[in-house]
């Protein structure tokens, strides 16, 4: 009968001791990640103003880190305008090269400009009648949006 406990207890350490290393595992990774944190993890807030429906508006939009894989660098950015008149909701997605270039047959770069003393790239999107020129600095950061369609016009700068 010793035998068979011997064996039970032995099979308790061996997944104690697996749990162990696992967490021990874990918590090197959390502090490798704290002391070399990726410059690409970052969230932004945005700020609007504008024209919607010929009426003022403002609004308020944020980006998101979606890490896809090491080619690409994958930001959502969730916008939300109101006037008066109505509430717009606006979604579209960031893709950027491993080389920090928005991906060119989705973007279209059409030269440099200054922001705020900021050398940005400047790049053109269009989506279901909308047209968005995003200003791009260093590390993927997007510095300003202006927003363009028949029935608006609308900037955005990060918020303060």
């Amino acid at each position: 009968m010793s035998g068979l406990y011997g064996g039970k207890g032995a099979a308790v350490v061996l997944v104690l001791l697996l749990m162990a290393g696992s967490v021990g595992i874990f918590l090197i990774g959390q502090v490798l990640n704290s002391v070399n944190p990726d410059p690409y993890n970052f969230s932004e807030d945005y700020t609007f103003t504008g024209t919607l429906d010929d009426r003022i508006c403002t609004g308020t939009g944020s980006t998101r880190f979606c890490p896809e894989n090491d080619n690409y660098h994958l930001y959502q950015f969730d916008i939300t305008v109101s006037s008066v008149s109505r509430t717009e909701n606006m979604s579209i997605a960031l893709i950027f090269d491993k080389d920090d270039t928005m991906v060119s047959n989705i973007y279209k770069h059409i030269g440099k400009d200054l922001v705020d003393g900021v050398q940005v790239d400047v790049y053109d999107y269009g989506n279901n009648g909308i047209d968005y020129r995003l200003y791009v600095g260093e590390k993927c950061r997007l510095i300003k949006i202006d927003i363009t369609a028949e029935d608006r016009d609308i900037v955005g700068t990060i918020a303060d």
